[in-house]
């Protein structure tokens, strides 16, 4: 077996994999419970919110398991695969920021 593909099995394996069933567990079966310190009565629509949470865990296993079979297959560099991950990374940050803004309730 090959090293390379030793190296993206297990990268795939240990992060892409464990991101997506979050993010199915959250986006699509609504198990809010999995978010952390999530209150329920802080948001309009908690439904929406672990949506749009879910969707940027999605983001990271999805852009992690691209990068890493792109740069398997010589399409990318190194350089470029740490590019993603940091975007990779950053999407779960952004979309809780995105639903801190548009989804929380005023408090009177």
């Amino acid at each position: 077996m090959d090293d390379m593909f030793l190296l993206i099995s297990l990268v795939i394996l240990l992060l892409s994999i464990p991101c997506l069933v979050l993010a199915y567990l959250v986006g699509i079966k609504q198990k809010r419970s999995l978010i952390s310190s999530f209150d329920e009565t802080a948001y309009n629509d908690p439904r929406r919110v672990a949506q749009i949470i879910g969707f940027g865990v999605f983001l990271t296993g999805f852009l992690t398991a691209i990068s890493v079979i792109a740069w398997g297959m010589g399409m990318i560099s190194l350089t470029h695969v740490g590019i993603v991950f940091c975007i990779a990374v950053a999407a779960p940050l952004f979309t809780s920021l995105y639903t801190q803004i548009v989804c929380t309730c005023e408090k009177s």
